[in-house]
């Protein structure tokens, strides 16, 4: 804090003396202008990505979606076939196990008929709007 004097000079406090520049001040810049001026070299690069998609459109997209998820649910489907018979061949002629792994083909079967319809019904929809891959 400073106080002025009859003269209007400031006086310092006894509380803030000058220090001695050490010259350690400067030290930051020594190293950050260097980053900054290789930072600056490099501003104006262009950079590409490969687009992991493979798809440009959003019918494109949703159509790759669609083929991928069937194929996912078709594999479901195929290890509940393998699961329903498993149990059928284990049974040793318990009815409940047989009528378990006839439901187990039942309802296998359904999905896949309700997966593959909603498939052709987008895929015709695709079509129809000229959303073709």
């Amino acid at each position: 804090m400073t106080r002025l004097n009859a003269e209007a000079k400031p006086m310092e406090d006894q509380q803030t003396k000058e220090r001695p520049s050490t010259g350690l001040s400067s030290l930051p810049v020594a190293f950050i202008a260097p980053a900054m001026a290789a930072d600056a070299a490099t501003a104006y690069q262009t950079y590409s990505l490969t687009n992991p998609l493979k798809a440009q459109t959003i019918p494109q997209f949703i159509g790759r979606g669609t083929t991928i998820f069937t194929g996912i649910v078709g594999s479901i489907a195929l290890l509940m076939f393998i699961y329903g018979g498993l149990l059928m061949l284990t049974s040793r002629g318990n009815s409940e196990q047989i009528q378990k792994g006839k439901n187990i083909f039942i309802w296998a079967t359904i999905g896949l008929v309700v997966i593959f319809t909603a498939y052709i019904v987008l895929r015709n929809v695709f079509k129809v709007i000229g959303a073709n891959d």
